[in-house]
């Protein structure tokens, strides 16, 4: 009896001691149960997915690195490209803060439209200089607004890019202007950013006292790339040491010729040794500005007891009125002399120091130096000689030729030749029916060469000089050209213009197509492409071999803007009365960087981060995708369907274990 209600103890208490574990277990899996649960049907925010963002599983990613979005750009090989044909390269460059490139992370490209095309080239992970490459096309015509999305770091850039794609060159050239306005498709297209500050370039490491020195001035974003369309105004200011002893360069209006960059040739002149701080700044955006350190090397330690003249030093002045200083004994009696004329009478003061201010000087060549003197006017020493010389007068011209001689047909070349009357004059430039050309200098003359107006009759011309020391002169009606013809009959037009001319850039060179005239009595035989660095001064020329109408110019500087028009020429040697429609393209080489994978996607759970900023697209005319809007509208409710279907299918799944 005794044993079996030991038996029967034992069993009590082990059945208890399982029931307890066994209820543990069922009380552990609720919580783990409840817990999932709660997360799969807890609200969260999910983003908008755009249209061209693609899901990645989520994934955590440690350091990431920083992306500045105002430092980082896009960089579009094409403003306008034809729908369906050769791709447009956008290259996406990431840099942070401190503008280093920043690599390994991934980049999408999302467009306004969805009727393109966008391939990452190679990889969508940043390589080591920050780039990520993608090939660009559209099946119909119309702008489209590209913005890169770095998934990584989970930002939208700052900077976007806009490309007009065209079925027909009409589409662009041809009675669009209400609708898109070409001409402001450099801005959204161009590399660079909006002008951020300024830099000196190409300072001389020695200047010496009063030798004219030169350096540039170009125009950076915040990038650091040049804003080769800065048209700012640039003044320049003594911020550090004696302003009087310095000859500033005069205002200067960048002009789109100048590419963001200006050299300022001997234009400044630093009359006496010591540190200087010169500061150019915009004139209308002072923010925008650079400074530069400039040292200016002093002369021989004198002697002492020696009297030495400390300015002016051995130069050329445009100021005719000089201040004469320099170091003697204390006291002494001192004698200036001007070509061996005494011109004044000082004393040293207590420090050595002297000082006298001429009357105003004629042009001309002048020796200076000054003597110590006893009481009875006997020279006791004397300072070096100082030689300068004294030129204030606006330079003038000796003579213009032009070529050809008397009479030139119209559209054709013309050399105008200017001869100034002194070997100190620096600048020409010619300005024709509100153009201005400038001249090269060759040998001892300046020459430019432009077409001829496209109509006849009389054009007088002016002339702007500048010499070393920026006296300038303007010599209005400097000349005539003549421009024979004759007035235009009712003739029937024998060869028709040129239309639809487009150009794409490509490294070196440029390609251009064209429509051939609709009017042609003989046949086409050639064109001849005319082609500058200017609207107005297209002075380059070359006749095509064939008539076929696509040509290339080749040999062409990297970087640089060209501007270029076709007219036709048929077999008996007649050519199209006006040119072609005048485009533009800038040469630039597309290099593809191999890239660095070390960096998987981040998080991006049901849906993708920054859809916020797909709103802020600027509203597109193109008619050729959905509104953004709209895809936005069915990402949400595609996001919302999704995430109550998962609730359904686990309450659905969790009564049927219940019900076990």
């Amino acid at each position: 009896m005794y044993r079996f209600k030991n038996k029967k103890m034992f069993s009590k208490i082990f059945n208890n001691l399982v029931s307890k574990v066994f209820l543990g277990i069922i009380v552990f899996s609720l919580v783990f149960s409840v817990s999932s649960f709660a997360k799969d049907i807890s609200p969260s925010y999910s983003p908008v997915v755009p249209a061209k963002i693609v899901k990645t599983q989520p994934v955590y990613v440690p350091f990431a690195e920083n992306v500045s979005k105002s430092n980082s750009v896009m960089t579009p090989s094409d403003q306008i490209a034809q729908t369906g044909t050769t791709p447009t390269i956008v290259t996406v460059i990431l840099m942070d803060d401190k503008g280093t490139p920043v690599k390994g992370h991934t980049v999408e490209v999302i467009s306004s439209s969805s009727a393109d095309k966008v391939e990452a080239i190679s990889s969508k992970v940043s390589d080591v200089k920050g780039r990520v490459s993608f090939r660009m096309t559209s099946s119909a015509p119309g702008p489209v607004t590209y913005i890169a999305y770095d998934l990584t770091s989970n930002v939208i850039l700052d900077h976007k890019t806009k490309i007009l794609y065209f079925d027909t060159p009409g589409y662009v050239f041809n009675g669009k202007a209400s609708v898109l306005d070409y001409n402001n498709y450099s801005s959204y297209g161009s590399p660079s950013g909006a002008v951020d500050h300024l830099k000196f370039k190409d300072v001389p490491v020695v200047i010496n006292p009063g030798e004219a020195v030169d350096f540039k001035i170009s125009a950076y974003d915040k990038s650091e790339q040049v804003v080769t369309n800065y048209n700012g105004k640039i003044h320049f200011t003594v911020t550090s040491g004696d302003p009087t002893a310095v000859i500033l360069p005069n205002d200067y209006l960048f002009e789109a010729k100048d590419l963001g960059e200006h050299v300022f040739s001997l234009a400044t002149l630093f009359k006496i040794p010591g540190t200087y701080t010169l500061k150019a700044e915009d004139d209308s955006s002072p923010d925008v500005s650079a400074e530069q350190t400039f040292t200016v090397a002093a002369p021989n330690t004198p002697q002492n007891g020696a009297v030495v003249i400390t300015s002016p030093v051995a130069g050329m002045y445009g100021n005719n009125i000089q201040s004469i200083e320099g170091t003697a004994p204390k006291g002494a009696k001192l004698k200036i002399f001007s070509n061996e004329v005494e011109i004044a009478s000082v004393t040293a003061d207590i420090d050595g120091k002297f000082a006298f201010t001429t009357t105003p000087l004629p042009e001309g060549a002048y020796k200076i130096y000054v003597a110590q003197v006893n009481d009875v006017g006997t020279i006791l020493a004397s300072s070096a000689t100082v030689e300068i010389t004294i030129k204030n007068s606006k330079p003038e011209i000796s003579n213009i030729e032009i070529l050809p001689a008397v009479e030139v047909e119209t559209n054709t070349e013309v050399t105008v030749k200017i001869y100034p009357k002194s070997a100190d004059v620096v600048k020409a430039s010619i300005v024709l029916l509100d153009n201005i050309y400038d001249c090269t200098l060759v040998v001892d003359h300046f020459e430019a060469k432009f077409l001829a107006p496209q109509e006849f009759g009389d054009y007088p011309f002016s002339v702007i000089l500048a010499d070393k020391l920026n006296n300038e002169s303007k010599i209005d009606n400097a000349a005539v050209l003549k421009v024979k013809g004759q007035l235009a009959s009712p003739a029937t037009t024998t060869i028709g213009d040129v239309s639809g001319l487009i150009a794409r850039p490509e490294d070196k060179r440029v390609v251009l197509n064209w429509h051939a005239p609709t009017i042609a009595v003989n046949l086409i035989k050639n064109y001849r492409v005319y082609y500058g660095k200017s609207q107005t001064q297209l002075t380059d020329v070359v006749d095509t071999f064939t008539n076929a109408t696509t040509w290339y110019i080749p040999n062409l500087e990297n970087g640089t803007e060209y501007f270029f028009a076709v007219v036709a020429v048929d077999e008996k040697g007649n050519v199209s009365e006006h040119y072609s429609n005048i485009v533009n393209a800038v040469p630039n080489p597309i290099v593809v960087e191999p890239v660095v994978i070390d960096v998987v996607p981040p998080l991006v759970d049901m849906g993708a981060v920054g859809g916020d900023d797909i709103e802020a697209l600027d509203k597109d005319v193109s008619k050729t995708g959905p509104d953004a809007s709209i895809l936005m509208l069915l990402s949400s409710l595609g996001g919302i369907g999704f995430n109550e279907f998962r609730r359904y299918q686990y309450l659905r799944k969790l009564k049927k274990n219940s019900g076990k």
